[in-house]
């Protein structure tokens, strides 16, 4: 395999020998150390290899032995380079553009972060780059397992997060903590840890695996009620509390519930008015910080809604380049005061009622009913009803102490 690249490489000719005396041609060839391989004879011409360098030693033992040399065929690279001498410029724009994504395809180009909702995508650049860590920088660079603890240690808030590798994408995944999320005290360093009712409601379904619970199915609580205890008291023999033990408790608990749904809409309502004439165009390409447009978004208009389209150069599903186009517009525009007909207001109605559902089933809330209805009226129209929910109604919070009294005897 080695040899036949290196002799595509250096370039060699096919040859046919004609004469009485070819067999001696080969002989001498022999003799002055002219290396030929793949010799066949066919109909008294000998057919024959030999590399390029060594073509013009045949000659004198050509014209020595009286016989006819003819070039059959020509092979490998300094003929290819030959034959495309005119497309030079072709072949050197493919070997830069093959570097090019060579030297692209080691570095990373973009930073994706997923499970991010209290912390914004900016703000965790901002801190990547302080650690030097930003689009553009070479792969062997990045420490995936460093990156995950600095980032732990600025953000409390992140209870787990995973760094890898896609292509030249460096993929962050982040979760945070839902009940700092949630304006919740942490209660980690709670010694007990109590469940209570977040609303009102009737028990339908209750596993306990930590604590004492303190309800049944089909029991009827309300909001701040205690539903497992973190307190276990320890009796002796007597039934008497000699102490208490304190755990965080952990239950699935789900009730059934009562929402009142209320939506309103006004009847009058301002529509936007586009004009033509209005416009504004801009086509623009950036490579990373530099870039470059045609046309301008300057205006002059009263009222401007501007949009803007902007693709990323990608190769396959995770092999992007610093290289964006796109373009801009700005559109002037007016109000005009309009009015709602009957069947826009209860469409518009009916719309927000099912994206209100579908926000419910997104968080696992179960819906057993509803019973929602829609007033029209000569000013605004309204929907008003009740939701009857299926969904669990546990909150966290730190046990309370308590102590014994012990009477020591006179």
């Amino acid at each position: 395999m080695i040899h036949s690249i290196i002799q595509y490489l250096q370039g060699y000719l096919i040859l046919c020998v004609e004469g009485d005396s070819a067999e001696r041609f080969l002989n001498l060839c022999s003799y002055h150390k002219i290396y030929i391989w793949n010799v066949t004879i066919h109909d008294n011409v000998y057919e024959l290899q030999i590399r390029i360098k060594d073509f013009r030693k045949i000659r004198p033992i050509a014209r020595k032995t009286h016989t006819h040399v003819k070039i059959k065929n020509r092979f490998g690279f300094p003929f290819f380079i030959y034959s495309h001498k005119v497309r030079v410029f072709f072949l050197v724009g493919i070997i830069f553009c093959i570097c090019l994504l060579k030297e692209c395809s080691a570095r990373i180009w973009d930073v994706h972060f997923s499970g991010n909702q209290e912390l914004t995508a900016e703000s965790l650049m901002d801190f990547l780059q302080t650690i030097s860590i930003y689009p553009g920088m070479r792969k062997e660079k990045i420490d995936c397992f460093q990156v995950n603890k600095v980032l732990r240690e600025q953000y409390p808030e992140i209870v787990w997060v995973s760094t890898s590798l896609d292509g030249s994408i460096l993929q962050i995944k982040i979760k945070e903590n839902e009940m700092r999320r949630n304006n919740i005290p942490s209660l980690e360093d709670a010694e007990g840890i109590d469940l209570i009712a977040t609303c009102d409601g009737v028990i339908t379904q209750i596993i306990t695996r930590k604590g004492i619970p303190l309800v049944h199915v089909g029991d009827q609580v309300k909001k701040g009620d205690i539903l497992v205890s973190g307190r276990l008291e320890i009796k002796n023999d007597s039934q008497e509390i000699i102490r208490y033990q304190y755990e965080h408790s952990d239950a699935d608990i789900f009730a059934d519930t009562i929402k009142v749904y209320t939506d309103k809409i006004s009847r009058k309502y301002k529509q936007k008015q586009y004009n033509k004439k209005e416009q504004r165009f801009t086509i623009f390409f950036r490579i990373k910080s530099w870039s470059i447009e045609i046309g301008s978004l300057r205006n002059s208009f009263s009222n401007v809604e501007k949009e803007s389209v902007e693709y990323q150069i990608q190769f396959g599903e995770n092999f992007k380049l610093p290289i964006y186009y796109g373009y801009a517009k700005a559109k002037g525009y007016h109000f005009i005061p309009k009015n709602y007909s009957k069947e826009e207001l209860k469409t518009k109605l009916n719309l927000n009622f099912e994206q209100f559902l579908q926000k419910l089933e997104e968080k696992g809330i179960q819906i057993t009913g509803k019973s929602v209805n829609i007033h029209l009226y000569d000013v605004f129209a309204s929907a008003d009803g009740t939701l009857y929910l299926n969904q669990t109604i546990t909150q966290p919070v730190e046990t309370e102490m308590m102590e014994i009294e012990r009477n020591e005897p006179e």
